[in-house]
């Protein structure tokens, strides 16, 4: 589980690190408020620099820690009683088709289906997860 919280903390520091969200929104009102059209094509150069960092860094590597991370909570949880076998299993099939996406998107562009459905598989994961904590938390010795 060290290992597992290890690489999992990492790859969300990643993911946070090099998300362009923030970067975007502010390039955004910074478009709108533009006067000039030499303003408007800066602040528009601008936002495709951060569009193409955002495609070839860190999203990628953080997205697969993450999925390293939950593949190795989930084999844990297949080793103890306190978790289901089908939240163990839910969540081992959540990482493998997470992972499936990298070699699935060089050969088609329809990879983005394979992102949605580990998304649905992840949140009910996420809910097994936190309805057993929830369950444990409630039972006192």
């Amino acid at each position: 589980m060290t290992v597992a919280t290890s690489v999992g903390v990492i790859g969300i520091t990643i993911f946070l690190v090099t998300n362009s969200a923030l970067s975007l929104s502010f390039l955004s009102d910074q478009y709108a408020a533009a006067t000039t059209d030499a303003q408007r094509l800066t602040f528009l150069a601008a936002g495709q620099a951060v569009l193409t960092i955002y495609q070839v860094t860190g999203i990628d590597v953080g997205v697969f820690l993450i999925s390293i991370a939950i593949l190795l909570v989930s084999a844990v949880m297949l080793q103890s009683n306190t978790f289901n076998k089908v939240t163990g299993y839910m969540g081992i099939l959540d990482a493998i088709i997470t992972l499936s996406y990298y070699p699935i998107s060089a050969v088609t562009p329809g990879s983005i289906y394979v992102l949605i459905g580990s998304g649905v598989l992840l949140i009910l994961w996420l809910i097994l997860v936190g309805r057993r904590l929830f369950e444990l938390g409630k039972i006192r010795p």
